[in-house]
């Protein structure tokens, strides 16, 4: 059913939405292309249709001789019949004619020789013989480029000087029957031979015409006649004249076996293709294809076929696709650019977790997508004054897009599915890394009320909201607070006097006196205990720096030591009596430390650089430790007993003069 085009237009004037029957219905009342019009529906066409003829009755009437026989003569005139044939006479006023009466032949329009004739002219009779004066001279005597016209016989010119010769070497030559041999005497007397016919190689077939002594100018035109002639080479083999002087100039042509020919401007030798069993190498004697190239192909264009063979290192035409196998014979497809967007989707089906986290990263201009982790935020505790206060992340995958990203303050109660922001950090306040494993930004506390604060970062593809043991505490004030220490001691030898401790430091030098340098020699030579540092409740940050002075003594030795925070109650011996430490080892030819957070693995050192230091926090129960030499950094978190802590320091024998000092740089309880 059709819609007048008045209604149709009614249903897409502005602001209107057609429904979905409005909208079928419109559509329905047009043909669409991949339907047939019925003919019946093109207006006056089953009219036009009545007044054409039927093709195949046309094509038959026309295709049929005898479509017009009663109207129109045949060809062959068979369907004439006698009346037909004498008013034909008539009308061409030739009458009867006589039987011995002869036709000669015209030429028709076209200047071709009617058919109909029967007796020659004198012009055609003389164009078929040659008369007596065209093959003889004024003597009578047949000229010699005459015989071969007249069929009697052909001349032929041997080389060699006898009958017997010519017979040994007749394949050489083209002759037949009753042909001339002339057999050279000297040079310029021939014997002349006719050969009967038979076996060519017989000399006995060839009969001596009693002429001998004949000369060259004996015979009219003989002369003229071997001017025109060319010597045949002197030697079998295929040649071609190189150039004509007082003889013809022959060169061979004898490439080597099965390449093809090739002009080099001036020898046709053999070229680069080879032919070998239906197979062409170009620049190989041993193709493997139909077609095998050692070198570049390089053409306007190459059609291929469709082909679903695997073969090594092949391209081929398949199901409308490209497809590139490798040396080892598997196929892959190769994708056009039309092809991208389908085939991108499928892409994450073929990638490993691993794969895909990589992918994210690249696709973000490089800069992470994983999953992001904070282990610890430094410091901890910040107060409320009127002050920029730069906050340090350390975790994992923090290298964000700096075209991308967000860092939030949210609050304390918050979760990943009801966060409730408390400020964002401007992006001019944060310093971006590449490592992935810090990020540092400052704000302004004062801005916001006391509490604690959970910190949400964006990556430009994920969020992610740090946990209940890694939050910002905000208070009024906060003091750097160190007490009062009193120390202790432990030596390989009494009264050495090698560790000294204050407030904030503790102290090492070594003496000889204590134990002798030994290069190898890992066991503690000195120790050094506080008083109670922390109580077994106190959540705290603690920052101590490490500084080790060496000489160089040549020794690649790896001298441990360690400091950190041991049970107060433990009685100081010489023993590593750390509940949580930093512990490092002393290269002595020039190498600097190595740091380890606690049980870590994973160090951190520069060359020639013996200053560090290690960070300590303890927040409901977890520990985190970190090593930092030059800004890089290690990290390391575990739980421990809660127990009053005091600080603890202890160091290995050396090989030559060291000292050591392990000092408190800040302390905060929140």
């Amino acid at each position: 059913m059709s819609i007048p085009l008045n209604t149709i237009y009614s249903y897409f004037e502005t602001g209107d939405f057609p429904t979905q029957e409005q909208f079928q219905a419109s559509w329905s009342s047009f043909w669409h292309k991949d339907e047939s019009i019925p003919t019946n529906k093109v207006a006056g066409l089953d009219n036009l249709l009545q007044n054409k003829a039927d093709k195949n009755i046309f094509e038959t009437h026309v295709s049929n001789p005898d479509s017009h026989t009663n109207y129109l003569a045949k060809k062959d005139a068979s369907n004439l019949n006698n009346d037909n044939v004498q008013s034909w006479k008539t009308a061409l006023g030739v009458g009867e004619l006589p039987e011995n009466i002869a036709t000669v032949d015209k030429f028709d329009e076209f200047g071709n020789i009617s058919e109909f004739g029967n007796a020659y002219n004198k012009g055609q009779s003389n164009d078929m013989f040659m008369s007596y004066g065209d093959y003889t001279d004024s003597n009578g005597n047949i000229l010699a480029e005459k015989i071969e016209a007249l069929g009697i016989t052909t001349l032929i010119e041997s080389v060699e000087t006898s009958i017997s010769e010519f017979a040994d070497h007749s394949d050489a030559y083209e002759f037949e029957d009753n042909d001339f041999i002339a057999i050279p005497v000297n040079g310029e007397n021939y014997s002349l031979y006719i050969f009967k016919g038979g076996e060519k190689t017989d000399k006995n077939n060839y009969l001596p015409t009693g002429i001998s002594n004949v000369t060259i100018g004996m015979v009219e035109g003989l002369q003229a006649s071997l001017n025109n002639k060319m010597d045949k080479p002197s030697g079998n083999g295929s040649f071609f004249i190189r150039g004509l002087g007082p003889g013809p100039i022959y060169a061979s042509i004898s490439p080597a076996s099965n390449y093809l020919l090739q002009w080099d401007g001036n020898d046709f030798k053999e070229s680069n293709v080879y032919s070998n069993v239906g197979k062409l190498g170009v620049g190989t004697a041993a193709p493997a294809e139909q077609l095998h190239l050692t070198g570049r192909l390089r053409s306007k264009g190459i059609v291929l076929d469709e082909n679903e063979e695997i073969l090594k290192n092949q391209i081929t035409c398949y199901n409308r696709s490209f497809y590139g196998t490798d040396s080892t014979g598997l196929r892959k497809k190769i994708l056009m650019k039309e092809d991208l967007a389908s085939e991108f989707l499928l892409i994450p089906e073929q990638l490993s977790d691993a794969n895909k986290t990589d992918w994210k990263t690249k696709m973000n201009g490089g800069w992470s997508t994983g999953t992001m982790s904070v282990a610890v935020i430094s410091p901890p505790i910040v107060d409320r004054v009127n002050k920029p206060s730069w906050i340090t992340l350390k975790g994992s995958n923090l290298n964000l897009s700096p075209t991308n990203f967000k860092i939030e303050l949210c609050t304390e109660d918050s979760t990943s599915l009801n966060t409730v922001v408390v400020a964002e950090i401007p992006g001019a306040q944060v310093q971006l890394y590449t490592n992935g494993i810090d990020l540092s930004f400052w704000f302004n506390f004062s801005t916001i009320p006391v509490g604690k604060y959970k910190i949400r970062l964006w990556n430009g593809v994920a969020y992610y909201l740090t946990g209940a043991n890694t939050m910002i505490k905000v208070v009024d004030t906060i003091t750097s607070f160190i007490p009062n220490l009193t120390w202790e001691f432990a030596e390989y030898t009494s009264g050495a006097n090698t560790m000294t401790g204050t407030n904030s430091t503790l102290s090492y030098q070594s003496k000889p006196s204590n134990k002798s340098y030994a290069g190898g020699d890992f066991g503690i030579v000195s120790a050094g205990k506080s008083s109670q540092l922390f109580s077994a409740t106190d959540n705290f940050y603690l920052r101590i720096g490490i500084d080790i002075t060496t000489i160089s003594a040549g020794f690649d030795n790896g001298n441990p030591f360690s400091v950190g925070l041991c049970n107060s109650s433990d009685l100081i011996s010489l023993n590593d009596l750390s509940i949580v430490k930093a512990r490092g080892n002393i290269n002595y030819r020039n190498g600097g430390i190595a740091l380890y957070p606690d049980l870590g693995t994973s160090a951190v050192s520069v060359w020639a650089n013996y200053v560090g230091e290690t960070t300590i926090m303890r927040n409901n129960g977890l520990f985190t430790i970190i090593v930092t030499i030059n800004n890089s950094t290690s990290i390391y978190t575990k739980s421990a007993p809660s127990i009053p802590l005091s600080l603890f320091g202890a160091i290995s024998n050396a090989p030559t003069a060291t000292t050591a000092s392990f000092s408190l740089l800040e302390k905060y309880i929140f």
